[in-house]
């Protein structure tokens, strides 16, 4: 959890993110993350029960689609990561 909002807390002081929002039920716990006030969050961290899901008990999601999904939050946090680009020489 630490590592999730470590994160979150970065995007925040970016100007990235505005929001979060926690919740549970069924044994899920979700973490999710509004970039403004909007009603549908621009992503959401999801973690399932221990060995529930064949890929993994971590997912990140974007509106319904899976971005990553792994056995560890340390694995999908890293869809946040950021590919520098060398713009000049």
């Amino acid at each position: 959890m630490n590592k999730l909002l470590s994160l979150y807390s970065s995007r925040v002081i970016r100007g990235e993110w505005k929001d979060y929002a926690i919740s549970y039920g069924d044994g899920i716990s979700e973490f999710s993350i509004f970039r403004n006030s909007s009603d549908r969050p621009a992503f959401t961290v999801i973690k399932y029960p221990p060995g529930s899901h064949r890929r993994g008990d971590y997912m990140v999601c974007a509106d319904d689609r899976r971005l990553k999904q792994a056995d560890s939050l340390e694995s999908v946090l890293k869809v946040f990561e950021r590919n520098l680009k060398l713009v000049s020489p």
